[in-house]
């Protein structure tokens, strides 16, 4: 049985999402269903700036989780998604707007990393997914940031003003 975990998944301004870094700018473009629901995500920070949320999982082992998100691209080169559980356990998935292409890798030896897709939607819409398998830490972290710099081992960046869309967040 699947069910989405993400509540308020097409609603990031929502207070059950955490800001960290960045402002959040509800139903700014169209989304891929056609409504203009789609929300920016604008770095305020060169620091690590995401928005986030940490989900509940059975502690004593490993389990597999597939996060995937909507973006488009505002004026930041790179879409980055990761999956954190025990600090500093987790995986990255980092998606070049410019490219198509994506870069995924892990910090530590605590996750795999089962799958990543880029699929193309309408309108510059771009779904990412990153399957993983977690560590046996008591939760899991969703992030999600905008940002100019490659470096996928962390969210921080050289530019404070870089932005994206987003939309439709499962887990």
């Amino acid at each position: 049985q699947r069910s989405n975990l993400a509540h308020y998944s097409e609603q990031t301004d929502n207070a059950y999402w955490c800001k960290t870094g960045l402002s959040v700018t509800a139903n700014q473009t169209t989304s891929p269903d056609g409504t203009l629901s789609a929300d920016n995500l604008q770095r305020t920070s060169a620091r690590s700036s995401f928005v986030s949320k940490a989900f509940a999982k059975t502690a004593s082992v490993a389990q597999n989780f597939t996060l995937s998100v909507f973006v488009k691209k505002g004026d930041s080169r790179y879409a980055t998604l990761s999956l954190q559980g025990n600090y500093p356990d987790r995986a990255y998935l980092q998606y070049d707007f410019e490219q198509g292409a994506i870069n995924a890798s892990i910090d530590f030896q605590d996750f795999t990393i089962l799958s990543t897709k880029a699929e193309n939607y309408n309108n510059g819409w771009v779904r990412l997914s990153l399957a993983l398998s977690t560590d046996a830490h008591s939760s899991v972290t969703v992030l999600i940031s905008p940002k100019n710099d490659v470096v996928t081992a962390a969210l921080s960046d050289s530019s404070d003003s870089c932005f994206m869309y987003v939309w439709g967040i499962q887990l």
